[in-house]
């Protein structure tokens, strides 16, 4: 009976699991990012977290961290100072973060790369679309406006045509024309049950361990 129970308990373990849905949610507001989450598990994909080092170090683990970071900054000095043509300044750049254009161009490609085999399965949410359009010009904001509010219309059109998609979409693109920078908030959140996930990728994977043999 104990054995009967616990198999019946992992059957319904992963049953459940294979109904649970993996959310993908695409956010913007300062920065773009995308962030998978499964049952009670929350994944950041983009942009990746830095690695922390441990907060307890050794003298030594210390003199080794920095003596590693230090062949790292001469590597990147010395690559750097190859590509300027001989000038050793070094400018560390930090990751640029896009433009709302860049942002909306971007969840549109991300989409149509998995619309064609996830098209059947994939639910699409529009949480939110806010744009708020200012470039502290009058005529470069009705410009800009325009640009943004057709980026925008292809996006719905794009999740509408290829995905079920939930709800009535919550969109607001207006200007602003005494703000110097466009603010926006976005929120679109894709999902998918695991078992279609692995219906989808099975083929995948079997193709792909033949090829090996």
């Amino acid at each position: 009976m104990v054995a009967v129970a616990v198999v019946a308990v992992i059957v319904a373990a992963l049953l459940l699991a294979l109904l649970a849905r993996a959310v993908v949610t695409l956010t913007y507001s300062d920065d773009f990012l995308v962030v998978l989450k499964l049952l009670f598990i929350k994944i950041q994909l983009f942009p990746k977290k830095e690695k922390k080092p441990p907060t307890r170090l050794t003298k030594k683990q210390l003199l080794r961290l920095e003596k590693k970071k230090a062949k790292k900054a001469a590597k990147k000095a010395g690559k750097k100072s190859k590509k300027q043509g001989g000038d050793g300044e070094k400018s560390d750049k930090k990751r640029e973060k896009p433009g709302v254009i860049e942002t909306l161009t971007l969840i549109k490609d991300i989409f149509a790369s998995v619309a064609p085999k996830l098209s059947k399965y994939l639910k699409v949410t529009l949480a939110k679309i806010y744009i708020a359009v200012a470039t502290g010009d009058a005529a470069k904001t009705a410009l800009l406006y325009g640009v943004v509010s057709q980026s925008v219309a292809y996006l719905i059109e794009a999740l509408d045509v290829n995905a079920n998609l939930k709800g009535e979409p919550d969109v607001v693109v207006t200007t602003d024309y005494l703000a110097e920078k466009t603010y926006a908030d976005l929120e679109i959140k894709l999902s998918l049950r695991v078992w279609q996930v692995l219906y989808i990728l099975l083929p995948a994977l079997i193709k792909a361990a033949n090829a090996k043999k």
